[in-house]
């Protein structure tokens, strides 16, 4: 088992991390410090911060992909990434500040018509996220956020039931939004915050994720 195979295994569920983070002190730990951060190394266009959760348990080559701009799915690392165009680009997309380093804990397929239509790989810049994860380690929070490469649009996701991904592991659908459809609080977890520079709203909700059943 790979070291980012171990990290994505320890993260907390979508309901135990929800827990943790719905709190008052941690509302104004991502509205002050985190998003002071984000403005300082001009990074709020490219990049979010992250609920870090674990849906699957990852084993043997496993990775986790967002792919063909509809599903999240588990595959082995090592497997063919493919679609009609044959013109599909694997890259990073959210990370684990995790032993003082950056680890790639989810993959994205870019290059195709949908989420994260962006064919090049953009990483955090290292100064940006050694200063976030010092910011987290300090009160201890590393463990509860992540960094996210900023899709396009806002997006949420929820279970696909039609089938498994190639590892056997049932895979999350992703929809883009305009903010303008209604989840049930109940359902659906906040996942994915980005931050405005300047006026009141200092912080939104990007995507949210519906918990396991």
């Amino acid at each position: 088992m790979s070291t980012e195979q171990i990290d994505y295994n320890s993260q907390l569920s979508l309901a135990e991390a929800h827990a943790r983070c719905n709190k008052p002190k941690i509302r104004k730990l991502i509205d002050g410090p985190i998003r002071d951060l984000f403005i300082k190394y001009s990074v709020t266009k490219e990049f979010g911060l992250y609920l870090l959760h674990r849906h699957e348990h990852l084993d043997g080559q496993d990775v986790v992909y967002r792919f063909n701009g509809s599903s999240v799915v588990v595959v082995g690392k090592g497997g063919r990434v493919h679609g009609g165009d044959g013109g599909l680009y694997p890259a990073p997309s959210t990370w684990m500040l995790s032993r003082g380093e950056t680890v790639d804990i989810e993959w994205s397929v870019f290059g195709h018509v949908g989420f994260m239509r962006d064919t090049s790989s953009v990483e955090p810049p290292p100064a940006f996220a050694s200063e976030l994860a010092s910011l987290l380690i300090c009160g201890g929070w590393e463990r509860l956020f992540g960094i996210i490469r900023k899709s396009p649009s806002a997006f949420y996701e929820e279970h696909e039931d039609k089938y498994l991904s190639p590892a056997g592991k049932k895979p999350r659908k992703i929809i883009e939004t305009d903010g303008g459809i209604e989840l049930d609080p109940a359902r659906f977890y906040p996942i994915v915050w980005v931050f405005k520079e300047d006026g009141d709203i200092k912080h939104e909700v990007h995507g949210y994720c519906e918990k396991d059943l």
